[in-house]
């Protein structure tokens, strides 16, 4: 089942932010945020809190939510590792 991958206003914000000094680091960003609607919990991604999951890409860190009821994955927020 393929669910769709949304972004919460605040997550594109986020995105938009870190592309201005980061183009490249995004796109491979995107690229792998993109694979989310085939599989929604990835290897290598672990619990968070109790309805998040945490996937590090690069040098970003990406809290998602799956939601299969509603067949989507929602990017709930981006940042960098360390801040």
């Amino acid at each position: 089942m393929n669910h769709r991958v949304e972004f919460r206003p605040g997550a594109i914000d986020q995105v938009a932010e870190f592309a201005k000094a980061d183009p490249d680091g995004i796109r491979a960003l995107l690229d792998r945020l993109d694979l989310l609607a085939g599989e929604p919990r990835p290897v290598g991604a672990f619990a968070y809190r109790t309805d998040h999951l945490r996937l590090h890409v690069g040098f970003y860190r990406v809290l998602i939510q799956a939601e299969d009821e509603a067949s989507r994955v929602l990017i709930a927020h981006v940042g960098r590792a360390g801040s």
